[in-house]
């Protein structure tokens, strides 16, 4: 399994989560957004109010079924949402990943570089958010 095919699989799961309203990857420029994939992509995901903690105490177990996530590390962000950096476990190795997980009410407040939406229940999850960086 490469990186690729670990979000191909992950759009599935999220597709299927009611939990999660949207799930993007993001960098600094556009072109780290295209396949195959280089350093810096981080994958984000949002959910409403209700649902957001749900979501975040239950991340380990969604990655991990797709891939092994080794030296799992959670922190706090910027506008209330949560990251869990670790290194996926591949056939061929191992790559760090980061995953933001955002609370819808705060998708606007955080500025972005470039995004590439993978799901999108909201409809409008790029109209909302702040490109002004």
């Amino acid at each position: 399994m490469t990186f690729e095919d670990f979000l191909d699989e992950l759009v599935v799961v999220a597709s299927d989560d009611a939990r999660v309203r949207a799930l993007w990857i993001e960098g600094l420029e556009r072109k780290a957004l295209r396949r195959p994939y280089g350093g810096g992509v981080r994958v984000h995901a949002v959910a409403d109010e209700p649902d957001f903690n749900d979501l975040v105490d239950s991340w380990d177990e969604i990655v991990g079924r797709i891939a092994p996530v080794n030296s799992p590390r959670w922190s706090d962000t910027e506008r209330n949402a949560r990251q869990l950096d670790g290194r996926l476990a591949f056939d061929g190795g191992e790559r760090e990943t980061a995953f933001v997980l955002e609370c819808s009410a705060f998708l606007a407040k955080r500025p972005r570089k470039a995004v590439v939406a993978l799901v999108d229940k909201t409809g409008h999850l790029i109209h909302v958010m702040d490109f002004a960086t």
